[in-house]
């Protein structure tokens, strides 16, 4: 099962977002890197794939190539992984300020 990452409404596994595409349900861009399952905080541009140009805006729709629906076996799942990311980005923030 696919889920949206913000609100948590369900989508069935072969679901593919278009690019403008957004959740029924709250609204948010679904075509994003943190609902990619290759979204991969700390790799080279944020993606487990071997991307040419990186995707600065993780949370809006773009045009990757590589997209896929993150599947998780509960909403839970993924929150857990977005709070996980929160905490990543604001370490390599931090990290960049003392440079």
């Amino acid at each position: 099962m696919t889920y949206c990452g913000k609100c948590g409404k369900e989508f069935k596994d072969d679901f593919k977002p278009g690019r403008n595409e957004s959740c029924p349900n709250c609204g948010r861009d679904l075509r994003i890197c943190l609902n990619c399952q290759f979204y991969a905080p700390g790799r080279q541009h944020d993606c487990s794939e071997h991307i040419e140009e990186g995707v600065k805006e993780k949370d809006r729709g773009n045009f990757c190539d590589w997209f896929k629906m993150k599947h998780a076996d509960s909403f839970e799942a993924i929150q857990q992984s977005d709070s996980e990311r929160k905490k990543e980005e604001a370490r390599r923030k931090l990290e960049q300020l003392f440079k």
